[in-house]
């Protein structure tokens, strides 16, 4: 693993509920004007939001992405500042699993880490402000343990400002936050 990638880009409300799908925009392949006509963008989208799906390119993930979240925000954000919002954010965050490996909370396969001291150290350590809170999501493994899947980090109408993720007593597939049952995979 040489870092993280994007996995979407989602509106969300104060309760940290997300449209699922929004209506679906009349011709989603329109939004591909906006990475044709600035290949810098679409060199940036490529290097931060892959497609890790075999099936998809990574325009067409774009295109989903756009169709399914996206579009939900168009009112307040149009598609230009959505993806460059996306890659905005991305880019700030591109040293995040340095960080995380020379603070000892890096991919191992050998040991666990409890989910609360996984957010705390982002907040602190990583977005630099320990009153931002992120969301944590995972995979479970065994009965005993559960795999980090996702970071979910918030922002704010803007797109530049990360903010705290609303309160929220969903354990996203990772069980207490105290309990030391959080494997990072290497891979």
């Amino acid at each position: 693993m040489s870092d993280f990638s994007i996995h979407g880009l989602w509106p969300g409300n104060a309760t940290g509920h997300t449209p699922f799908t929004c209506t679906v925009p009349p011709s989603p392949k329109t939004v591909e004007k906006v990475w044709l006509n600035d290949r810098s963008l679409k060199n940036f989208l490529g290097l931060y939001w892959p497609s890790l799906e075999f099936r998809w390119t990574d325009e067409k993930l774009w295109k989903h992405e756009w169709a399914k979240h996206g579009y939900c925000t168009s009112e307040i954000v149009p598609d230009v500042q959505y993806f460059n919002g996306a890659i905005t954010s991305a880019r700030r965050l591109k040293n995040m699993l340095d960080t995380l490996k020379k603070g000892r909370m890096g991919p191992t396969n050998h040991e666990a880490y409890t989910v609360t001291d996984m957010k705390t150290f982002i907040s602190e350590k990583v977005l630099e402000d320990k009153n931002i809170d992120v969301y944590i999501s995972c995979e479970r493994a065994s009965s005993s343990y559960v795999l980090l899947k996702q970071i979910h980090f918030c922002l704010d109408k803007s797109l530049n400002t990360f903010i705290s993720c609303p309160k929220s007593t969903a354990t996203r597939g990772c069980g207490r936050g105290n309990v030391r049952n959080l494997i990072f995979p290497t891979s």
